[in-house]
């Protein structure tokens, strides 16, 4: 009788174990969802905020950051983000805080997306040579995918710092790790001009109208410039009439027709 009691106790005891573990496991699972949940509404946020900072209404776009930041403390979207804000608002104090914490707070995969939006940052204040250092390790995170962006952004950097041998070797490196990215095909054929590489520039600028990236009043004059150099005139005169056409009030137009003739703008 005292082992039938033992027995019956002890498998009282696992039903009540088991019985506990379950409702964890249930609370558990219940509140991962509610995790889950909470993370995706706080993507939601940071997309409408975006939304907001473009349309320049900075109060509701602060007002969703925040809540995103409530629902997931962790978003380094969200983060990234806020710190955007504070720099669009001009308080770089704390834009740069955020940032920073933004590389604080990322995992492996998106540390190096968070070092190439600081280094981006700092090269918008000027700081060229500390911009630098960010691109450099969002180039060697060997987590981070977007290797050719941050190519991208140390060379139109070294760009506006004045060093066009940095700037064109960086864009050529982004062009081989992301062949498709039109601004460094624009950027690098700027580059070339500037260093006297008239035909590789004139590669670049016809590789960026191949791409199908829409025209623009940069590409436009720039395209026009290396087109004359390299003795392309009919080239040249039609991208004059296409500036002349789609940006009439351009400051690059206006270039133009300082530069050249003003008959060889299609009647311009």
């Amino acid at each position: 009788m005292m082992k039938l009691f033992f027995r019956l106790s002890i498998l009282a005891l696992l039903s009540i174990l088991l019985a506990a573990c379950a409702n964890h496991a249930q609370m558990d699972a219940d509140a991962a969802a509610q995790a889950a949940k909470q993370k995706q509404a706080a993507i939601l946020n940071t997309q409408i905020a975006l939304d907001y900072l473009q349309q320049n209404n900075m109060v509701a776009a602060k007002e969703k950051l925040l809540l995103a930041l409530q629902q997931d403390p962790h978003s380094v979207p969200a983060t990234s983000a806020l710190a955007y804000y504070y720099e669009l608002t001009n308080d770089m104090p704390s834009a740069a805080q955020y940032y920073l914490q933004a590389i604080d707070i990322a995992s492996d995969k998106d540390r190096g997306g968070a070092y190439n939006n600081y280094g981006t940052f700092l090269c918008r204040q000027s700081n060229y040579a500390e911009a630098d250092k960010y691109f450099q390790k969002a180039i060697n995170d060997q987590q981070y995918v977007n290797t050719g962006r941050a190519y991208q952004n140390a060379g139109m950097c070294a760009h506006l710092a004045g060093d066009n041998k940095k700037a064109q070797t960086d864009l050529q490196q982004a062009l081989f790790a992301n062949p498709d990215l039109s601004n460094a095909m624009m950027q690098l054929a700027i580059v070339d001009y500037e260093l006297g590489a008239y035909q590789a520039g004139y590669q670049q600028a016809l590789n960026y109208f191949h791409s199908g990236a829409p025209n623009n009043p940069t590409i436009l004059w720039i395209t026009i410039r290396l087109a004359k150099v390299t003795g392309n005139n009919d080239v040249a005169t039609a991208y004059a009439n296409v500036l002349a056409k789609q940006f009439p009030t351009s400051n690059e137009y206006k270039q133009y027709l300082q530069t050249y003739s003003s008959n060889q703008a299609g009647g311009h």
